[in-house]
């Protein structure tokens, strides 16, 4: 975390460059640290999507009534996720962290739904 702080970020960024009050150079400073934002911006709701993501495979795996595990009525059961061979590890991983963007996003386009 220390590396995304702005900060650090813009004490480097100008040591760079100097003190140098040219109209270019603020622009290209401000320039990149808006890069540097936007690209800030989604390694964190990358990492948020991972562990969210994660977290909701993790309770969706172990947390299920045996009723619905009977009938085949869970999420990973739903969805092939259940150790086939179907879907890699990565795949898995892939499919459930666009289950989790989807539905903390509010598009949720339907095509991965919670089952119980």
């Amino acid at each position: 975390m220390k590396l995304l702080d702005v900060s650090r970020f813009n004490k480097v960024l100008k040591s760079f460059t100097g003190d140098d009050g040219n109209h270019v150079t603020i622009m290209k400073l401000n320039f990149i640290q808006y890069i540097y934002h936007i690209f800030r911006l989604i390694l964190i709701a990358l990492i948020i999507t991972y562990f969210i993501g994660c977290i909701f495979f993790f309770l969706s795996t172990h947390f299920n009534l045996s009723a619905d595990i009977e009938a085949g009525a869970t999420f990973v059961l739903a969805n092939n996720l259940d150790g086939n061979e179907r879907w890699s590890d990565t795949e898995k991983l892939i499919l459930i962290c666009y289950f989790a963007l989807t539905t903390f996003s509010t598009v949720g386009y339907g095509d991965l739904f919670p089952v119980s």
